[in-house]
C-alpha cells in the first residue's frame, strides 16, 4: 500500500503495520500488529532542527545511556533515505518518556534525514524484543519514503 494522502511525503507501509491519526507534530503515526504498544511515527521540522548531535544524544539520554562524543556521532551506521546520507541508530536501555518513569528492556531505532530546508525524523520505540522484530520492517519503511507534495505544508515549525 502506499500512502498518498494531503502531506509532502509518499511511503510504503510493511506487511502488518496500519497508519492511525496523524497528530500536528507526527505526519505519521504508525501501528504494528504484532505489537501494539510499539510507537513508530515520522515528523518534520524546518531547519536542521537541533542538528544530528543533539537529536542523538538527547535519544540516549531518554533511553538512559550516556552521550555520543562529535566522533562517536560522526561514526554512526547510516541508511538512504529519499536519496540522502542519514544517520541512523538503535538504541537499548530503560525508557524515560513523558512520565520520566524509567521503563526497562526498551529500544529506540531512529534515522535523520537531512532535507535542503527540513529535516525528516523516524522512530520507532518499544520493548527491546518486539522492536528488534521490527527493525527489518522499520529498514523498509524508511528506505520507501518519497518527497511529494508541498514541503511547506503540515511541516512543524521549530518551536512549536
Amino acid at each position: 500500500m502506499v500512502h498518498a494522502a494531503a502531506n509532502p511525503f509518499q511511503w510504503e507501509l510493511p506487511d502488518g503495520w496500519s497508519e492511525q491519526t496523524p497528530t500536528p507534530i507526527r505526519l505519521a503515526n504508525l501501528k504494528v500488529a504484532t505489537d501494539p504498544s510499539i510507537e513508530c511515527y515520522l515528523t518534520v521540522l524546518t531547519g536542521v532542527a537541533g542538528g544530528v548531535e543533539a537529536n542523538v544524544n538527547r535519544w540516549r539520554q531518554q533511553m538512559s545511556q550516556p552521550v555520543l562524543s562529535p566522533e562517536e556521532i560522526e561514526a554512526l551506521p547510516h541508511i538512504t533515505i529519499m536519496g540522502h546520507d542519514s544517520p541512523y541508530v538503535e538504541i537499548e536501555g530503560d525508557f524515560k518518556g513523558m512520565t520520566g518513569e524509567a521503563q526497562p528492556g526498551y529500544m529506540m531505532l531512529a534515522a535523520i534525514c537531512p532535507l535542503e530546508e527540513n529535516t525528516v525524523f523516524v522512530k520507532m520505540i518499544g520493548l527491546a524484543t518486539a522492536v528488534q522484530a521490527e527493525k527489518e520492517r522499520f529498514r523498509a519503511f524508511c528506505a520507501s519514503l518519497k518527497e511529494g507534495g508541498n514541503h511547506n505544508d503540515d511541516v512543524v515549525k521549530e518551536g512549536e
